[in-house]
């Protein structure tokens, strides 16, 4: 089709068949296949997160309590990216060198955490939407090396007529976070470590699962369908 511009526009028709139960099936495929990753990424996250949260219990001043927040933002980022790294590179969806794709990871990252955070004030549901239409950007962003507006645009135009099924499997991993987020913080005081680990345990667990289905549905809207080169997913 030739845009306004004159130029060529891509055409994305995504399939309507996708399930809740293929999504799952390929994500934990995914989380499987890179266990060793997955327990480094956890293990590592716990410790800094935990001893983070620990000892910054009793910070009270603005600066503190932002230097804090900070500090587990700029941790958290680099092991997800690298975990993502880790990910698409199993699958072979990766080749090269990915360290010059950091900063637009960041800037992906944070574009698409604004939008999905002012989502959530909607009403929660508008929150729920953009993380499922967002899900595959960061695999297309470094697999393709697209930059992060484009990015964002071809992970829009491929989730489109798949969105309940994502947006299931991204409510569970909500819930499942809020839920025991809930039952720690009525169970456990503010500075118990065993309350702390525990919420950090689901929380980066939780990042894993969420990472690698942002791959599985990079590989079931995008490499399935354009006929990419990749690893079998059982």
């Amino acid at each position: 089709m030739v845009n306004p511009d004159g130029g060529i526009e891509m055409q994305v028709t995504p399939p309507k068949e996708l399930q809740v139960g293929r999504i799952l099936e390929v994500t934990f495929d995914v989380v499987e296949r890179n266990a060793v990753a997955a327990v480094i990424f956890i293990v590592g996250l716990v410790v800094v997160n935990s001893a983070i949260g620990y000892f910054g219990v009793d910070y009270s001043s603005f600066v503190q309590m932002i230097g804090k927040q900070f500090i587990a933002a700029l941790i958290g980022i680099v092991a997800a990216f690298l975990l993502l790294v880790s990910m698409l590179r199993d699958a072979g969806f990766l080749r090269g060198a990915a360290d010059e794709m950091f900063l637009p990871y960041v800037g992906l990252s944070i574009l698409a955490g604004l939008g999905v955070i002012v989502g959530f004030f909607l009403i929660i549901f508008p929150g729920l939407y953009l993380m499922a239409r967002w899900a595959p950007a960061p695999s297309i962003l470094l697999s393709q090396r697209k930059g992060v507006i484009d990015s964002m645009k071809e992970s829009w135009e491929r989730t489109g007529g798949n969105e309940f099924s994502i947006i299931l499997v991204v409510l569970i991993l909500v819930v499942l976070q809020f839920g025991v987020g809930f039952a720690v913080t009525s169970t456990f005081d503010p500075s118990s470590i065993v309350g702390i680990v525990i919420a950090q345990l689901v929380a980066t667990g939780t990042s894993v699962v969420s990472t690698a289905m942002g791959v599985a549905l990079y590989k079931l809207l995008v490499v399935d369908r354009d006929g990419g080169v990749g690893k079998t997913f059982d």
